[in-house]
């Protein structure tokens, strides 16, 4: 085998297909050019329709769909999305999750058998899904971790069980990719032939060279320098950092694009400064236009035991366009300090900013040129790579 192509490609995800996009939306588009996916959206207990209801109503067509008929999310891609039948609490118990997963397994020999689907490859994204690993028939599997999830949340039996699971799925697969250095040094003993596949960045459409974007007019109408980050505002932003850079400098504006879920406590604090402007979420095709917008990328993450382990999906984004890149200490952006700033406190991450604002060109083609290197077109073909001789060995 020289290419990957021909093949059915089963995807267990995490989240929806349309949103948050993602690693596995990225990858698994590009690998739909020559081969079929059928793409699991994240499984919803029962109890996620009485505390979440807004999200099961949006989102009850697609159930629907995904009951009766898989949706093609384009040519080769088709969504199936679970009903939300699962029991609650499946990653702080083994015996619920062993149930959940028995009926996920139903649901997709149904699912497999109305579309035609004979899956080769399975590619699971959550170690939740140890269950499934060789009931699906398939050639290959596959374990793409993206977090470190056993401390995501600060249970000690969710932790225990998300261990258990993690190690029973790394002894599994046949192909380990993780996306930052950091995890495969935590899972080195488990598996010391993890490879090393960081995210990659949507070059062409990020690009500073490549189109001329419209300011949009939310953000025309703030003043500069903007000073800002795009995504999702949650636990692992450090609002204290962002505040410190607004109350500090009160002639910088901070745009803060994404979703809010900041805790009630971080969004007071921030409201204090009046050069913080949340502006709320945008469609990820409007996203580069407000990216060319600033002067100035940030990512200010908070540095903990969940997020130093994470490889954030924005950084080759920023870079394609140029952008200056201002970054807490996140281990795996050491790697890149040559191209962007790495701050490993308050004062020195301000300062940074200062000095970028000064010659925002400089470095400029330089950090295209990086972005460019790792777009996910290529990260893409690396993997691909990596599946097609594991898939040519007679083992496999």
């Amino acid at each position: 085998m020289n290419k990957l192509e021909g093949l059915d490609i089963v995807c267990l995800s995490t989240s929806a297909w349309d949103y948050p996009f993602g690693s596995k939306q990225n990858i698994m588009n590009r690998l739909s050019k020559e081969n079929r996916i059928l793409y699991i959206e994240s499984q919803l207990s029962i109890l996620h329709v009485f505390k979440y209801p807004l999200l099961f109503f949006s989102r009850a067509k697609d159930f629907l769909k995904g009951l009766w008929h898989p949706y093609a999310a384009n040519k080769n891609i088709i969504v199936f999305s679970p009903p939300p039948i699962f029991l609650p609490f499946d990653t702080y118990s083994l015996h619920i999750n062993a149930f959940n997963q028995k009926i996920l397994l139903l649901l997709l020999k149904c699912v497999f058998k109305r579309i035609g689907f004979r899956p080769v490859i399975l590619w699971a994204f959550h170690p939740r899904s140890a269950q499934l690993c060789g009931r699906l028939n398939e050639r290959l599997s596959i374990y793409h971790g993206i977090d470190e999830y056993s401390v995501e949340k600060t249970s000690k039996s969710r932790k225990n069980v998300l261990e258990i699971l993690e190690s029973e799925i790394l002894a599994k697969v046949d192909i380990v990719f993780l996306c930052s250095k950091e995890l495969c040094k935590l899972k080195s003993k488990l598996r010391p032939d993890a490879i090393f596949l960081p995210p990659g960045g949507d070059f062409a459409r990020f690009a500073h060279n490549a189109h001329k974007y419209a300011i949009p007019a939310d953000i025309k109408e703030i003043r500069p320098p903007r000073i800002g980050f795009a995504g999702s505002l949650d636990r692992r932003i450090d609002a204290g950092l962002i505040s410190a850079v607004a109350q500090r400098n009160p002639h910088w504006s901070i745009i803060l694009i994404g979703n809010n879920r900041l805790s009630t406590e971080e969004n007071k604090l921030l409201s204090k400064s009046s050069n913080i402007y949340f502006l709320g979420f945008k469609n990820r095709n409007d996203i580069p236009a407000y990216i060319h917008a600033l002067d100035i990328c940030i990512l200010p993450y908070f540095i903990d035991e969940f997020t130093k382990f994470i490889f954030p999906l924005k950084l080759f984004e920023c870079l394609a366009s140029g952008k200056p890149i201002v970054s807490t200490a996140l281990a795996d952006l050491e790697a890149y300090s040559n191209y962007i700033h790495v701050c490993r406190t308050y004062n020195a991450f301000i300062q940074a900013i200062q000095a970028s604002l000064t010659n925002v060109q400089d470095g400029q083609a330089e950090r295209t040129m990086l972005a460019e290197e790792n777009s996910w077109d290529i990260r893409v073909k690396e993997a691909a790579g990596i599946i097609i001789q594991k898939l040519s060995k007679s083992n496999v």
